[in-house]
């Protein structure tokens, strides 16, 4: 819903380390059977870079038969479409 942070607004400011960790530690297998860092990046490094496509990847292979994904979280970017609670102008 267009209430609700982007993937990168959650994982730069609202998530908690641990949550960051708990990501981390869940996806790790598959990315260092995939080779995919690249330039000695840090899985950190390469995780903040990469959350939301790590995110729609994981939606997209979940066993629903339908799946709503914010066109911010495809385009990588922080800004919401909507302030609860505020009248902005776009």
């Amino acid at each position: 819903s267009h209430d609700y942070p982007t993937t990168l607004q959650w994982w730069t400011k609202e998530a908690s380390s641990k949550e960051k960790r708990q990501f981390i530690d869940y996806i790790r297998r598959p990315i260092e059977d995939q080779n995919e860092l690249i330039n000695g990046m840090t899985l950190e490094k390469h995780v903040d870079k990469y959350v939301c496509w790590y995110l729609i990847q994981l939606v997209m292979q979940s066993a629903s038969n339908a799946a709503i994904i914010q066109i911010q979280d495809i385009l990588n970017v922080e800004t919401r479409m909507n302030e609860p609670g505020t009248r902005k102008s776009f």
